[in-house]
């Protein structure tokens, strides 16, 4: 069985790293050989295995080379196209760029990372500077890694529902190159790197906060199934702090397995309502029924409003529907249940963006 050293990996990026900027700072310029082995090992503070492992992956970034008989690692011979190159590529950006989805899919539900790429694009625009945007769907690791090996300014990482091997591989070749990598979210699979973060704790306790100004007592989350991600969690803790302190019993999630119609129509909106307002059973009838919903986000509400109307309830008066991410009036369901949301949360997803490139 093989077993990885995290610390021995942390070392062997550092080393990695000093050398890689030793080489493009002309510290090791020219076609003239390193120090040896046993120079550049007293001087970083690692044994010979370590050091050798960082020429390796140098090597393999195309930084050194190996000739002569005694495999002598010497610095590739940098080229007037390379100085151009990385001249162009230091005014640039490299941007990850996730479907978006078309531009009359107002109910996509990637809507947010519309408007995050469009504040990202801006505001690099403003600066002078380039956005070289990378399609996630196409992505090649191989690229990615020429691509940071040229030095752009850095990597900005969108907050995407769904990360592959190719964007975690392409993250990290360009920590390794020592670009700078935001990301936008607290998707752990990026690792430790710098992150512009919404606070959706705060945002959810606000909004359940709201709920109970309006007099609702019996205030329950109803999410789609499986919701295992960072922002649910924090939505979780906000909530559950904001019905502590009002003296009341935080209720268990409701959950509910998530459709995506292939089309929407009317068809399709209501075949999905009638499959919201099963898992709604057991909250919006006896006495113990719930009086207020907080859903994922303003597009689930217009199928929990038209559920809750199934039931002879009146939604804003017996119950309460609550979204979040402020996009009702961008959602086609609209034209089948009029009724918006009785509150939600502006994350100003254009501003993530800006401040992405700020960072």
């Amino acid at each position: 069985m093989n077993v990885i050293s995290l610390e021995n990996t942390d070392i062997e990026n550092r080393v990695v790293s000093s050398l890689r900027n030793s080489i493009l700072s002309g510290r090791f310029g020219g076609d003239g050989p390193l120090p040896s082995e046993r120079v550049l090992s007293v001087e970083l503070g690692v044994g010979r295995t370590t050091l050798r492992q960082a020429l390796d992956e140098l090597t393999r970034e195309g930084l050194v080379q190996r000739a002569g008989p005694r495999i002598r690692t010497v610095v590739r011979p940098r080229t007037g196209k390379d100085v151009e190159g990385e001249a162009w590529l230091r005014r640039a950006v490299a941007v990850l760029a996730p479907q978006l989805g078309t531009g009359g899919d107002l109910s996509s539900r990637t809507l947010w990372l519309r408007f995050a790429t469009l504040g990202t694009v801006e505001a690099l625009r403003s600066e002078g500077l380039h956005a070289i945007t990378l399609n996630v769907a196409e992505l090649d690791v191989d690229d990615a890694a020429r691509l940071a090996q040229g030095r752009p300014l850095g990597m900005l990482v969108p907050d995407m529902p769904d990360v592959t091997p190719a964007v975690l591989r392409s993250v990290d070749a360009f920590r390794k190159a020592g670009v700078p990598v935001v990301a936008y979210g607290g998707n752990p699979d990026y690792g430790d790197v710098d992150r512009v973060l919404s606070d959706h704790e705060a945002g959810s306790y606000e909004l359940t906060r709201c709920a109970i100004a309006a007099g609702h007592r019996r205030i329950a989350q109803f999410w789609p199934r499986p919701w295992a991600r960072y922002w649910y969690e924090a939505r979780d803790r906000g909530y559950r702090q904001a019905m502590t302190e009002a003296g009341l019993a935080p209720l268990a999630t409701i959950e509910y397995p998530y459709l995506e119609p292939a089309a929407l129509d009317h068809e399709a909106f209501s075949y999905r309502v009638r499959h919201v307002a099963g898992f709604l059973v057991d909250g919006l009838t006896g006495p113990e029924r719930i009086d207020a919903l907080l859903l994922g986000t303003d597009r689930d509400t217009f199928y929990a409003t038209a559920a809750v109307r199934l039931f002879g309830l009146q939604p804003g008066r017996d119950v309460w529907v609550a979204g979040y991410d402020d996009s009702a009036d961008r959602c086609e369901e609209r034209q089948w249940e009029a009724e918006p949301p009785a509150a939600s949360v502006n994350k100003d997803n254009e501003a993530m963006g800006e401040a992405m490139v700020g960072l």
